[in-house]
């Protein structure tokens, strides 16, 4: 389907602070009405023109009116839930508003590098076409060791005034699991430089994982749900939350999935819980990634 998109980005950095402390939160789910709203596709599927020409940024002009933002982001590697051991470059801008999805390639609205287990960015420019959704991206400072894989953070922006994001959890990969994952059966023939993954943790209302939870695509228009398939379309881990198990078809205690994207590739998710207390999660939670990058996403209870 041809689809007609925004232009080149001129970055504006907002004032930055570093900081310490600890926190959680929640990434956003992705309301495709929203989507419909602001003219973005809601399909399942790669652009018809997906490659480097589907690439967009947005220019000041496009960006429209004035939008600013406070952010206290508390920085979590993955695999450890503590603080990530050495220096993380945070890029943040913009999301969701222009056909990637996520603006990897375009100049950021403000940056920094932190060592330390919180960062603060301070009235940066939210200011979007569809000034629905922000995000940090996080991974090594330029010429550093390649400790961590760009890994991609969500959140809906607030509607109330100040805008503030306060905790923003930034989840970060390192590279040895993102290499084993991408060594794993089903998973090892994708073409990295076009494919990234979405890591998916579901969470009941305390917010601890959930076992036993089935993965449902939903269709944004009709609602229509179908079971994504095992070791294809959707690669469920196990209960360190690190391995990836073939066969397993419901989430183990780790509560947690891979999906394999193209860049772009938008997908609409719930869960079905199939054993012991059961859960209404969001109706339907959006989920993208950029080319070999991970997103992290939590879906929790409706």
């Amino acid at each position: 389907m041809a689809r007609s998109y925004l232009g080149l980005l001129v970055g504006t950095v907002g004032t930055l602070v570093l900081g310490c402390g600890g926190g959680g939160g929640n990434p956003p789910d992705i309301d495709a009405a929203m989507l419909v709203d602001a003219g973005m596709p809601i399909d399942a599927g790669p652009p018809a023109d997906a490659g480097p020409s589907s690439l967009k940024c947005l220019t000041p002009a496009e960006r429209g009116g004035v939008c600013t933002l406070d952010i206290r982001a508390t920085l979590t590697q993955y695999e450890t839930a503590s603080a990530p051991a050495g220096n993380l470059e945070l890029k943040y801008n913009t999301a969701w508003d222009v056909p990637q999805v996520f603006p990897t390639t375009c100049t950021p609205l403000a940056m920094m590098t932190s060592n330390a287990a919180m960062a603060m960015f301070t009235q940066v420019s939210c200011a979007s076409p569809a000034p629905f959704v922000v995000t940090l991206m996080a991974d090594d400072p330029p010429g550093g060791a390649d400790d961590f894989v760009l890994s991609l953070n969500d959140r809906r922006l607030p509607a109330t005034v100040p805008r503030v994001l306060d905790p923003f959890r930034v989840f970060v990969l390192s590279r040895t699991t993102f290499d084993s994952w991408k060594a794993a059966a089903g998973l090892s023939a994708i073409d990295w430089s076009t494919h990234g993954l979405a890591v998916v943790t579901f969470r009941d209302s305390g917010t601890a994982p959930v076992q036993a939870v089935r993965v449902l695509e939903v269709n944004p228009v009709t609602g229509s749900q179908r079971v994504l398939r095992t070791d294809e379309e959707v690669f469920y881990l196990g209960a360190d939350g690190t391995t990836v198990e073939p066969g397993r078809m419901l989430t183990s205690a780790s509560g947690t999935v891979l999906l394999p994207l193209f860049t772009g590739q938008q997908l609409f998710l719930t869960g079905q819980v199939t054993a012991g207390t059961q859960i209404q999660f969001e109706a339907r939670s959006g989920v993208s990634t950029a080319a070999g990058a991970v997103f992290f996403e939590q879906i929790d209870p409706r």
